[in-house]
Formats: structure tokens, sequence, C-alpha cells
């Protein structure tokens, strides 16, 4: 299994808080996903430049409301139920610090 399935490059943002720039090591893997070191088969790009955008997470809850009537003969029974009750939701901070809750 040494045919080229794909290229990746791939970049580690544990604990990055901020938008980030960086290079990144081209590799090549085969469908086993392990890299593929056949001499036969150079690669005319060995890195490429990479901009890696950090969103803000937030949880915030799912709240239902009900408008008007079920039709004639039908009547609403108990509290509808929503499940689940909060989504962690990704965005840039300022536009998350207007959201208080899904509906």
């Amino acid at each position: 299994m040494n045919q080229v399935q794909k290229a990746v490059a791939e970049v580690d943002v544990t604990g990055q808080t901020t938008d980030a720039e960086t290079q990144a090591d081209i590799k090549l893997l085969n469908e086993e996903g392990k890299v593929v070191t056949d001499p036969s088969i150079t690669q005319n790009i060995a890195a490429v430049n990479v901009h890696v955008t950090i969103l803000q997470t937030k949880t915030v809850p799912i709240t239902l409301e009900t408008s008007s009537q079920p039709a004639d003969g039908y009547l609403l029974s108990g509290n509808p139920v929503v499940d689940p009750e909060e989504v962690e939701i990704a965005g840039k901070s300022a536009t998350l610090s207007s959201i208080k809750e899904i509906s």
C-alpha cells in the first residue's frame, strides 16, 4: 500500500485562544493513514502557510415558546420538553456576548 491517498498538513492548536498564522509540513498518506515514503514519489511543495481561526465557545439554554393554539378538537397537555436543554455554540467573542439563549 504505497499509493498516495491524500496529502495532509496538521496544525496543533492545543491551548490556542487567538487566530494563528503558521507553516505546516505536508505529509503524503496512503489509504491506511500511514506516511508514504516511496523514493520514486517527490513533492514540489514540502510545506504550506496555514491561517487558523480560533472561535470562542459558549453553552446556552434552548427555550421553547408555544404560540397560537392546536387545531379544533385538540388540546396541549402538559409542558413541552426540550432535549437537549442547552447547546454549545461557537463564534467570535463579540457575537457570542449578545447571545443569551436559543429560542
